[in-house]
């Protein structure tokens, strides 16, 4: 019992000194004035923090809001891509005087992942630095590129899991230096794979061909000094304008006099002649009712086999309503395989149409049908106007949504379960 009565002034002076230093207010000196952003961490970042402050000076003051000395101070250069630490409890007499050495971890690491074809349509990147492992998805918005965060020098391996023709490949690893001068940019080549579609590229018009592709010289139409005739060039415009006039003036006067002539050749020709009241507008998609959830088709990047399509007799397919809210502080969207969409900061569109943040290549989902925005924890949803709708928990969204974990997100007829 003594033994006990005598620790507690000890415990009690600890719990004081830790409090004490929250709102201590620590200087720090940079090596120049650009920008610099600082916050607090009590582990390694893998992400951008929700809070932090921007300096643009060589020498601001702080506020600390941790209790903990253990906890870390990060300072990122942005014009320099490096990042500084140190723990709060080694910075003397509060001030800590920060030297271009310091700045010796990597704020962003880009993996690019191509195949002969182009940039990988979709893959699994594993990284791993000295904090440790960690893994992101490329999907077709990615353009083949997984930015990984706070990386620390030396050593990285890469290990890319990814797909050709429908079947899983050997993972492609490989090792690299980062830190220093090196580029923060890892190139990873594939040796096949599925690449992102290529846009279509506009083709010249045989008739619109340049002279010299056809091994004869361009008509000279300048005079013998290399001057051209200006009068000659009005008097072609004003003539040519004259002609488009009237040709104009003669078909409005005969469609005037012959409406119903004209309509009647408009329709023979396949023409779609809109009649009084009717909406024009095209809907996207074309409507269903009613809308049963089906699951996610997309590309499965572990090795299981997907799940089989219930047939139409077999009733809705959606999320299992017994699955459990998952707390991992990482928002993201659960398919109904099981495969998972981290959502980032700020707003992610939801549509099928590639480039959008989350493709859903489904016929019921709008090119462009939501927004997902994340502003820190906080998580919220707004439909776009969709023609089927965007839904949570079987409700309609109206405006914006606040999700919360476990509830059922569903757009068009595709279903997913947040986490968060």
């Amino acid at each position: 019992m003594l033994r006990v009565l005598r620790r507690v002034p000890a415990l009690g002076f600890v719990l004081l000194s830790s409090a004490a230093f929250a709102g201590t207010a620590v200087t720090l000196g940079f090596p120049d004035a650009t920008d610099k952003i600082v916050f607090e961490s009590a582990t390694w970042p893998k992400e951008d923090p929700a809070k932090s402050t921007t300096f643009k000076a060589v020498k601001a003051d702080y506020t600390v809001d941790s209790t903990n000395k253990a906890d870390h101070i990060y300072v990122v250069d942005v014009q320099s891509g490096k990042v500084a630490t140190k723990a709060i409890g080694d910075i003397q007499n509060n001030t800590w005087t920060i030297t271009k050495e310091e700045f010796s971890n990597v704020y962003k690491v880009k993996v690019d992942v191509s195949t002969p074809k182009g940039p990988v349509a979709a893959a699994s990147v594993e990284f791993n630095d000295a904090s440790g492992k960690r893994t992101k998805l490329i999907d077709p918005s990615s353009n083949g590129e997984a930015a990984f965060l706070f990386v620390k020098p030396g050593e990285v391996k890469v290990a890319v899991t990814y797909k050709a023709d429908g079947k899983d490949k050997e993972p492609v690893k490989q090792s690299f230096t980062v830190g220093g001068d090196k580029d923060a940019t890892l190139k990873i080549a594939l040796p096949d794979g599925e690449a992102i579609p290529a846009k279509a590229t506009a083709t010249t018009a045989a008739g619109n061909a340049p002279a010299a592709a056809t091994g004869a010289p361009a008509a000279n139409t300048s005079q013998g000094d290399g001057s051209t005739n200006p009068a000659g060039n009005l008097l072609g415009t004003v003539l040519g304008l004259a002609f488009i006039g009237g040709v104009a003036y003669f078909l409005w006067k005969f469609v005037m006099k012959n409406p119903d002539k004209v309509k009647d050749t408009l329709t023979k020709l396949g023409a779609d002649i809109p009649q009084p009241g009717q909406d024009n507008a095209a809907q996207d998609p074309v409507p269903i009712a009613p809308i049963a959830p089906q699951p996610m088709q997309q590309i499965i990047l572990d090795g299981a086999a997907p799940s089989p399509v219930a047939s139409p007799s077999a009733g809705p397919i959606s999320m299992p309503s017994t699955a459990a809210p998952v707390m991992t502080g990482i928002p993201k969207l659960i398919a109904s395989d099981g495969s998972a969409f981290d959502l980032p900061d700020g707003e992610t569109v939801v549509g099928r149409e590639f480039g959008n943040g989350l493709v859903v290549p489904n016929d019921t989902v709008s090119r462009k049908h939501a927004t997902i925005l994340k502003m820190g924890t906080s998580v919220e949803v707004q439909d776009h106007g969709s023609t089927n709708g965007t839904w949570v928990n079987g409700m309609k969204v109206a405006g914006s949504q606040t999700l919360t974990p476990g509830d059922k997100v569903r757009f068009g007829s595709i279903e997913y379960r947040y986490e968060g």
